[in-house]
This record gives structure tokens, C-alpha cells and sequence, in this order.
């Protein structure tokens, strides 16, 4: 799992849970502050006072990840975690991301820097 993945790498970060999903059954016409439409999935995960929120969208197979991270981590680097592979995603002010053209499979987000890293849980795209 990504907290076993966390565990083993930075024994002191901060697992980052999901507190929404779109694609839930129980989110479906609930007033949440993110809402999504289509083949666009909205997902929020909290670890502490930190809140990453991601939105996935389906394009021909592939998808595209786009994400904020808040408050916005300065000096940190996000990195997209796949099974057996981790590509470094540059962070734009304001503690935005992106990935474009991903393959269908599990992922995750990790957040490392200066302060106290984490981690969310894995997510099919």
C-alpha cells in the first residue's frame, strides 16, 4: 500500500487519506465543495492541515491528472508515483501539478520537501 511505501521510505511522513471522490456512490448529489461532470473525477486527500485535491480526466484512453496542494508546499517536489516507477512533477505557484497522457493504472501523489512529506493512497485513473 502507499502507507507501506511511506513507512519504509520516510518513516516521519504524514499518510494523506481521501475525504472525497466523485466517483463514490455516497458523493453522488451531496453538496461537496468540488464537483465534477463527465469523464472527469474530483478527489481530495487530508493529511493534517494539508489538503490535495485532484482532478482526473479521460481522454482517449489515457488520462490527465492535474492537482493542487494546499497550503503550497514551498521548496517541495511532487512525484507522481506509479507500480515500480516515480516521475518528479513540477510544482507551479500556488502548489499546482499536472501529468498528462497517463496510462490506466494505480497511482499516487507523494509530496516531499523541507517539511513533513506524505503521501495518499492509491487511485485507479
Amino acid at each position: 500500500t502507499a502507507g507501506r511505501v511511506l513507512a519504509e521510505t520516510q518513516p516521519n511522513g504524514a499518510f494523506a487519506r481521501i475525504i472525497y471522490d466523485s466517483f463514490a456512490p455516497t458523493a453522488r448529489g451531496a453538496f461537496l465543495p468540488l464537483r465534477s461532470s463527465g469523464d472527469v473525477r474530483m478527489l481530495s486527500f487530508e493529511a493534517g492541515k494539508s489538503v490535495i485535491d485532484l482532478s482526473v480526466e479521460s481522454e482517449g484512453g489515457t488520462a490527465n491528472v492535474m492537482g493542487v496542494v494546499v497550503p503550497p508546499p514551498e521548496g517541495a517536489l511532487v512525484e507522481l508515483v506509479r507500480r515500480g516507477d516515480r516521475v518528479d512533477l513540477d510544482v507551479e505557484r500556488g502548489g499546482r501539478f499536472r501529468a498528462g497522457s497517463l496510462e490506466p493504472g494505480p497511482l499516487s501523489i507523494a509530496i516531499r520537501g523541507p517539511h513533513r512529506p506524505m503521501i495518499t493512497d492509491w487511485v485507479s485513473v
